[in-house]
């Protein structure tokens, strides 16, 4: 099925080419990221601005010796639509004219191992096509940095060994000792210096609540060296909680508190009754109503419908020797009903003496008087009546 669509797109796209040139959209591609180190993945984002058109193809354009395309996927719907990875572009085609303002595309690239440190753009070739013709477009690229990461031969080296780059080399301060309950110590552990600072405690947790009847603990830790301190949160006074789930029954509904009081007791408050199964001539309708505050559904049978018979078709005419047949259909469900239309009225006629004749053949039964074969040809005839309302309802959307 893939390949069928890709050969498709590829038709769809080759017939837009060998149209005239039409008004061009506008196109910018962003990046997901501004940096990616080497064997990194960064994503970037292709937007759109046109109107009318019938379809896009979109050729990713990027350094590469330095990064491959990894994945591609459309951000829109289509009637048919492809991202190759291999072949490095992607198209898209929709069934009828589409104005398109935002994101269409998203594509992967990966930084190869051992890429270059510098800024890049990466961008993207553009064909827009509508009924007028094609236009080839550059979209805006974006910028992406790939970083160095500095080296140094040590902690005191102040130049990285791969740029070229400046540092102030800093202390290495590990994590710091606790000294009391307000300070802790950090010490440089390649020169041995020093220095107090006060703890710094973070936004504490409650690790035992506070209730009507016993007080609460909070407990704070502090960020840097995991020093704790606790602290008594005060008993809390009773309010009433009517915040829960609605409470209900079949004659109305409330909130009620974990105390036992009620609040908002009303009854029921129905709207329209909405239709959940149509009437037929064979079987009930079913309605419902919901309550407009809590959500309570009652159900209505709606009772069957009443056949709505025609003016009937004559499907056998009456003889002065046999019976006719008239035949009623329903308007609503195509129930049939017949009629025994009475013999004509008139002088019998005048039959000659029969002539002997040889004893009558059995004649052979017609395939068609099997009933089992009409049952098969009727299914046959529904399947095709579907399958024609779909392909009209199709046409029509």
């Amino acid at each position: 099925m893939k390949k069928l669509a890709t050969i498709l797109l590829v038709i769809l796209t080759a017939a837009a080419l060998c149209l005239p040139a039409s008004a061009a959209g506008s196109a910018a591609v962003y990046a997901g990221s501004a940096t990616v180190k080497p064997g990194g993945q960064v994503t970037f984002t292709v937007t759109v601005s046109a109107s009318g058109l019938r379809s896009i193809a979109v050729i990713p354009t990027y350094d590469q010796n330095t990064f491959e395309l990894v994945s591609g996927q459309w951000l829109v719907n289509g009637m048919l639509k492809d991202f190759s990875v291999a072949e490095g572009n992607g198209v898209i085609a929709f069934d009828s004219a589409t104005n398109l303002n935002g994101e269409v595309l998203r594509f992967t690239l990966k930084a190869k191992s051992g890429a270059a440190v510098g800024k890049y753009t990466v961008g993207a070739q553009l064909t827009l096509s509508d009924s007028a013709g094609n236009s080839n477009i550059t979209a805006t690229g974006a910028a992406v940095q790939i970083p160095c990461e500095h080296r140094y031969d040590n902690n005191c080296d102040d130049r990285c060994n791969l740029c070229g780059a400046k540092r102030t080399p800093p202390h290495s301060y590990g994590k710091p000792q606790s000294v009391d309950g307000s300070k802790h110590k950090f010490t440089c552990s390649r020169c041995g210096v020093s220095f107090t600072a006060n703890h710094t405690w973070d936004n504490g947790i409650v690790t035992t609540p506070a209730t009507e009847e016993t007080p609460g603990v909070k407990t704070y830790t502090c960020t840097g060296c995991g020093q704790i301190r606790t602290e008594e949160l005060s008993l809390i006074p009773h309010e009433h909680d009517f915040s829960g789930e609605w409470i209900i029954d079949e004659e109305g509904h409330h909130h009620a508190c974990a105390c036992g009081e009620v609040q908002d007791q009303d009854v029921h408050s129905f709207g329209d009754p909405v239709l959940v199964t149509k009437p037929t001539c064979g079987e009930s309708g079913l309605a419902r109503r919901e309550c407009t505050v809590c959500g309570y559904t009652v159900e209505e049978d709606l009772g069957k419908l009443s056949h709505q018979w025609d003016e009937g078709t004559v499907t056998k005419e009456p003889t002065a020797q046999t019976e006719g047949e008239k035949t009623y259909t329903c308007g609503i469900c195509g129930e049939t009903e017949r009629e025994i239309l009475p013999k004509l009225q008139g002088p019998a006629p005048t039959e000659p003496a029969p002539e002997p004749t040889a004893p009558a053949e059995t004649p052979e039964a017609s395939p068609w008087s099997n009933p089992l074969l009409w049952a098969v040809v009727g299914e046959g005839v529904v399947i095709l009546a579907l399958i024609v309302c779909l392909i009209v309802v199709k046409k029509r959307t």
